[in-house]
């Protein structure tokens, strides 16, 4: 089927990527670092609202401990997207509805409404959470818990079964709900569309690389074969559309033509345009490109680091382009708004860390643990950290987050050191020093002795310089090794020994075993495998000291001796 090269106009195209959007303003511009102080962020989709208001939706872990996201929506008012954005969690009833949500399902209603799916995964434990409608007004019409009702093992699919139903799928087996959250009884359709959005002249399906065209009964009456399969369909103005596949971009209008876009997904994987200009993402050049409604480009925009553009909207002459924003520590979503002249993707350099200290030795212990895996536990003593401005705005409050050897699997009950701090007033130029006290970080399979701290998010905003928040500390230790409250498994004998160690219950016949040997401050000095007949370890070799054996099976499973030699 023969398409269209876009005409020389104006229009909106909007293109979801990942999780992140940016603001722009008609006095310079500005940006909103979304839903801070979460540490995880993923952009999911967009809707337009009605009067040209726009609603994101993103997954957020607001607990900064183990990972529990739920989806939040952000709200950019009809009147005006300069005026400051609503952000909302949505609140399900239920057990596992937007609750360590993992699989997100979002169809979208030319109106303003949303169904929304989702199953979640809670520590070593996941299945199906439910669905539920979010209005125009961002209230839960109707909600389905899943987990309670027992429907699914896992949800697979959320689209538009025909023009009153929505279909809910694992595999062969589906229920099917109305409109109004009835269940109702339905047969399979023949497709299940990959994406499917209502829009003023009925429906829009994609399916591999066809694109479908229905009218308000669900009926198809065209279809079209596209280059490349389809990944995205999303509005880009009210009753325009941008469908991206794997090779193109193609927008469908109201006058039911199918146009394409000269634009490579595979040069530019996110396009979008405002009222006058067409923007698109160069990602191998980490850069934006400003082109006319001719398709010429007219200017190039660096990007700061961690800032990735995910897509655009627009609202008479104002512009909101989203982007994700990546700083080694959290991922979130930052917003720039502003006029579509103004446009100007560069962040603030702000603070970061200058100096840590250490007031005393920390204490390291061994911990044998049967989830995650067993590792390192470092009782962090009364620790004092130097701020820095190297910005131009004066700044009252950021946050302090640990990494490296603190940014280890989060598990349930294991929190991530993350601090507040508002006690501060940095002036350009100035330092002062923040108390953190101390404190105990649960993690690390691998012995580390340096303590990483990063300052993120000054004056709630993203930093545009995030490479010098950074600053590394190494520390002195004292090593021990958790008492296990069980009986251990492994016993070592002699000990003290001499030349020979042996293992008291192992058994042997055991496949797959690897053994590791540390000194006492925690440099690995011996791995090996251990043969099915095992007869021993031969230490003779070492000097006198404490040493640390540690023997993990195929499963993750540890067993963890100390020995000494004598000499």
């Amino acid at each position: 089927m023969e398409f269209l090269l876009f005409p020389r106009i104006a229009f909106l195209l909007l293109t979801v990527y990942a999780a992140f959007f940016f603001p722009l303003l008609l006095t310079g511009q500005t940006q909103n670092y979304l839903l801070h102080p979460s540490l995880y962020d993923e952009y999911k989709s967009f809707q337009l609202l009605p009067g040209g208001g726009v609603r994101l939706y993103v997954l957020s872990n607001q607990s900064n401990e183990w990972v529990s996201p739920s989806m939040e929506y952000v709200d950019y008012s009809p009147d005006s997207l300069l005026v400051e954005p609503v952000e909302v969690r949505i609140d399900v009833p239920g057990n596992y509805i937007n609750y360590f949500a993992d699989g997100i399902w979002i169809i979208r209603f030319d109106r303003g409404d949303a169904v929304i799916g989702n199953n979640f995964f809670d520590c070593d434990y996941g299945g199906p959470g439910g669905v539920y409608k979010l209005n125009t007004d961002g209230a839960v019409e109707w909600s389905h818990d899943f987990l309670e009702e027992g429907s699914f093992s896992l949800i697979e699919e959320v689209a538009f079964a025909d023009s009153n139903t929505i279909y809910v799928g694992e595999g062969d087996y589906a229920v099917f709900y109305d409109f109004l959250g009835q269940e109702i009884s339905h047969d399979i359709p023949d497709t299940i569309y990959e994406f499917t959005i209502q829009t003023p002249f009925g429906y829009l399906g994609g399916y591999n690389d066809e694109l479908s065209i229905f009218n308000h009964g669900f009926n198809v009456y065209k279809n079209y074969l596209l280059e490349g399969e389809i990944t995205s369909i999303d509005p880009a103005k009210p009753g325009i559309y941008q469908i991206k596949t794997a090779d193109k971009y193609y927008v469908f209008k109201e006058d039911q033509q199918l146009y394409y876009l000269p634009f490579s997904p595979s040069a530019y994987p996110v396009v979008w345009s405002s009222q006058q200009y067409y923007w698109t993402y160069d990602e191998e050049q980490r850069s934006v490109v400003k082109w006319d409604t001719l398709f010429d480009p007219l200017d190039t925009l660096p990007l700061p680091p961690g800032v990735v553009p995910l897509s655009g909207a627009v609202n008479g002459g104002q512009t909101l382009v989203v982007c994700s924003y990546n700083n080694e520590i959290s991922t979130g979503v930052v917003t720039y708004r502003g006029d579509e002249e103004t446009l100007d993707l560069d962040l603030h350099q702000d603070i970061g860390i200058a100096d840590i200290v250490l007031n005393d030795t920390v204490l390291v212990e061994y911990f044998d643990w049967s989830v995650p895996y067993a590792g390192w536990v470092y009782h962090i003593p009364d620790v004092a950290v130097v701020v820095k401005n190297y910005g131009i705005d004066t700044i009252s409050q950021f946050y302090i987050q640990g990494h490296d050897l603190l940014d280890c699997f989060w598990w349930c009950g294991y929190p991530h050191p993350f601090w507040f701090v508002d006690s501060l007033q940095l002036s350009p130029g100035s330092s002062d020093t923040v108390w953190l006290g101390s404190f105990e970080t649960r993690c690390g399979n691998e012995f580390n002795p340096e303590l990483c701290l990063s300052t993120i998010a000054p004056n709630n905003k993203a930093d545009g310089d995030f490479l010098n928040d950074k600053f590394c500390q190494a520390f002195d230790t004292i090593l021990d090794v958790k008492d296990l409250i069980e009986e251990p498994v492994l016993s070592l004998y002699p000990n003290p020994t001499t030349d020979f160690l042996y293992l008291k219950g192992f058994a042997p016949g055991f496949e797959n075993i690897t053994g590791s040997i540390y000194t006492s401050d925690g440099l690995k000095i011996k791995e090996f495998i251990v043969p099915p007949e095992f007869e021993g370890i031969d230490v003779s070799g070492y000097t006198s000291g404490m040493y640390f054996l540690a023997l993990k099976d195929q499963g993750g499973n540890t067993n963890v001796g100390k020995f000494v030699i004598m000499r």
